[in-house]
C-alpha cells in the first residue's frame, strides 16, 4: 500500500484443514461454573457481562479505580485492581481460575497490557486446561481506507506506523499467537468491531445534545448550527447531499455481546477461522444516520444537515480519511447464524427510541 502505510494480510482460510483439536466443553474441563475474566470494564464489557451472567458465567473484571470495586460487586461483578504493576493478588487468583478471558482495553505502544504483565499466567492456565477461550476486541479501522469497497477478514490491512490501528493490529497478532504457544489448548480470537452504538451512546444522543446547544444559542459548532438550519428548513423531505457517500459500518452493543457469547460457547478450531468482523448489514454515511435520528425525534431533514455531520476529533478525522464497507458474512455464518437482533441502524435506533423516548 502507498502513502507511507504498512500493508498486512490476515492469513487466508484454508478450505482443507488438517486434523482439528476436539472441541472442549465445560464438562470436559471439570469445572462447576464457567468463569469470564474481562480486562477493562467499559461499555461493551458491561453488555457482555450482563449476557454472560444470564448464561451462568461468573464474572470478574479489572478496574483502575479501587472506588469502583464495591459498585461493580452490586452488579454481580467481582472487580480487581489493575495498576501500572499489573493485577492485584485477588486479580491474579481470578485470572488463574478463569475459563474465558476477554481483553477489551485498547493497547498502547507497549502492546496489550494484560499480555505484557501476565502472559506466563495465561499460558499456565491454558496448559493446565482450566482456560480454553480468549477474545481480543479490535477494530475495523485496521483496514484503513478502501475507497468505499467492501472488506472482509482476508482484506489487506492498511495502518500508519505508530497509529492506534497499528497498535491494535500488533495486539491481534499477539493474542492469536497464544494458540501456537499452548499447542492449541487456548482458542484465542479477534473481533474487529465496527462503530459501536447502543442505549446512551447513539446518534439519537448526538442529535439531542446538539439540538439543546442550538436552542440555547450555543451555535459555535458547525454541527449545532446545522441543526438550527435543519429545524428552519421548509422542505422536510430534502435529500442528503449527493457527496455524502463516505460509508461507516456500525454494530449495536447487544449484537456484539451475542456474537462473543456464541464464540465462547463454540470456539473456532483454527487460527485462520478466529478473526471476525463484527458489523451490521448496512453501512451508511453518518449524515444518513443523523438524518434518520432527527426524523425519529421529530426534526426535519435538510441539505444543511450533512454540513456538520462529520463532527470533530480523532474519530471524525479518521472518518474523513477512510471509506469502506465491512462485510459481516463470516460472523453471521459462524456465530450469529440466526441473524442480527438489529440488522441495520434503523432497527437499532428505533429500539433505543422506544426504550428511551
Amino acid at each position: 500500500a502507498g502513502g507511507g502505510r504498512a500493508a498486512n494480510r490476515t492469513p487466508a482460510r484454508q478450505l482443507k484443514r488438517g486434523p482439528s483439536l476436539p472441541r472442549l466443553s465445560i464438562h470436559m474441563l471439570e469445572v462447576s461454573q464457567p468463569s469470564l475474566f474481562i480486562f477493562g470494564y467499559g461499555y461493551v464489557a458491561r453488555a457482555v457481562a450482563n449476557l454472560a451472567f444470564k448464561e451462568g458465567y461468573e464474572i470478574s473484571a479489572t478496574v483502575r479505580d479501587a472506588k469502583l470495586i464495591e459498585a461493580l460487586r452490586r452488579e454481580r461483578v467481582f472487580a480487581h485492581l489493575f495498576s501500572d504493576r499489573g493485577l492485584s493478588s485477588s486479580g491474579l487468583s481470578a485470572l488463574d481460575g478463569a475459563t474465558h478471558i476477554l481483553s477489551t482495553a485498547p493497547p498502547s505502544n507497549s502492546g496489550d497490557a494484560l499480555l505484557r504483565w501476565h502472559t506466563p499466567q495465561i499460558l499456565k492456565a491454558a496448559c493446565d486446561r482450566s482456560l480454553h477461550w480468549a477474545g481480543f476486541l479490535s477494530t475495523t479501522s485496521v483496514y484503513g481506507d478502501h475507497a468505499g469497497c467492501w472488506v472482509n477478514e482476508q482484506s489487506h490491512t492498511r495502518v500508519s506506523p505508530d497509529s492506534k490501528a497499528s497498535q491494535r493490529l500488533s495486539a491481534e497478532q499477539a493474542w492469536l499467537s497464544l494458540r501456537d504457544s499452548t499447542g492449541g489448548q487456548l482458542r484465542s480470537h479477534v473481533f474487529r468491531l465496527a462503530g459501536i452504538y447502543g442505549p446512551g451512546r447513539s446518534a439519537l444522543d448526538t442529535v439531542r445534545r446538539l439540538a439543546e446547544a442550538a436552542e440555547a444559542g450555543q451555535t459555535d459548532s458547525v454541527e449545532a448550527a446545522s441543526i438550527l438550519a435543519a429545524r428552519a428548513a421548509v422542505r422536510e423531505s430534502t435529500p442528503l447531499e449527493a457527496s455524502a457517500t463516505k460509508y461507516v459500518s456500525r454494530i449495536h452493543v447487544d449484537d456484539i455481546a451475542r456474537a462473543l457469547l456464541a464464540s465462547m460457547q463454540a470456539p473456532a478450531e483454527s487460527a485462520d477461522a478466529a478473526v471476525y468482523n463484527v458489523a451490521d448489514d448496512e453501512p451508511a454515511p453518518r449524515a444518513a444516520v443523523l438524518a434518520f435520528s432527527a426524523e425519529l425525534l421529530g426534526m426535519p431533514r435538510s441539505l444543511a444537515w450533512s454540513k456538520g455531520a462529520e463532527g470533530s476529533g480523532s474519530r471524525a478525522s479518521r472518518r474523513e480519511r477512510e471509506n469502506k464497507r465491512v462485510d459481516n458474512s463470516w460472523m453471521k455464518a459462524k456465530l450469529l447464524t440466526q441473524g442480527l437482533a438489529y440488522p441495520t441502524y434503523k432497527e437499532g435506533l428505533r429500539a433505543i427510541k422506544q426504550r428511551d423516548p
